[in-house]
């Protein structure tokens, strides 16, 4: 009967390489994974705390005292104790972005005189640290609508005291305000010149296409497109559209009481 053969020394020690090799690459990866872990967590902190710092943004944005600020409160280093080892910061741009009205591709031909609503979004950027890596959050905060009183009308001003002359040019501005009586921005205007017992026309072309300010000619062109001198009074005419809602400074059915007058 053969004797059973044992293993060599040679061979014992490469088992020993061998399974200790294997502990060390176990070890390594657990190491890994726990460091993965760890990130992830850290990681997810610093969304949930980014998210919780632009949902507090919006919050006090939606107030229209606030909006209309400097946004100091919200260029700023916050820290939160829910969230240890993390640091905010949270920047934004208080002049705000002008958007085209209704949208860029059709107010671009227009270059400089196209139709652009001011400050209507405040960009917000919130930034989360944690040793050395960061977190960004970007967001737009939009205007909020602010309260309008029941009569609330289109004012004109700069209308000319004097008559115009022949061919003569004034500018004439509009300006919409909200219940508290401040001027509101995001507005669009639409003029017109209603004859009385005279007539004269509209330079948009004079203006940009906000229509806040509309120059006004004492000349109008007749049916055969010949310009003509028709002297008399006219009376001007705003509409004003604010968050769907249309404004004028003029009742229904009535005659704007803003009127021009215009000399042969």
């Amino acid at each position: 009967m053969a004797r059973a053969r044992g293993l060599s020394l040679a061979e014992t020690v490469l088992a020993l390489f061998l399974l200790t090799a294997g502990c060390l690459m176990m070890v390594q990866l657990f190491h890994q994974a726990t460091r993965a872990d760890r990130r992830t967590q850290q990681l997810q902190n610093a969304i949930t705390l980014g998210e919780k710092t632009l949902a507090r943004v919006r919050s006090w944005a939606s107030q229209p005292n606030n909006f209309d600020s400097n946004w100091a409160p919200w260029n700023t280093t916050l820290t939160d104790p829910d969230f240890p080892g993390l640091e905010v910061e949270v920047t934004a741009l208080p002049s705000g972005r002008a958007l085209a009205s209704p949208a860029s591709r059709l107010e671009l031909p227009y270059g400089a005189k196209g139709r652009r609503l001011a400050r209507l979004v405040v960009p917000v950027k919130v930034r989360v640290r944690w040793g050395s890596e960061n977190l960004t959050l970007f967001t737009y905060c939009a205007a909020p609508a602010h309260p309008m009183a029941a009569n609330a009308q289109v004012e004109l001003s700069n209308l000319p005291a004097a008559p115009l002359s022949a061919n003569q040019v004034a500018q004439v501005n509009a300006q919409l305000r909200d219940g508290a009586g401040q001027p509101l921005t995001g507005v669009t205007f639409n003029w017109s010149l209603i004859p009385v017992t005279g007539n004269g026309s509209l330079r948009p072309d004079l203006q940009d296409r906000s229509g806040q300010a509309m120059s006004l000619q004492n000349m109008c062109y007749l049916p055969t497109g010949q310009q003509a001198i028709l002297s008399g009074e006219a009376a001007v005419a705003v509409q004003a559209r604010y968050r769907g809602r249309i404004y004028s400074n003029f009742l229904p059915n009535t005659l704007p009481s803003e009127r021009i007058q215009l000399n042969p």
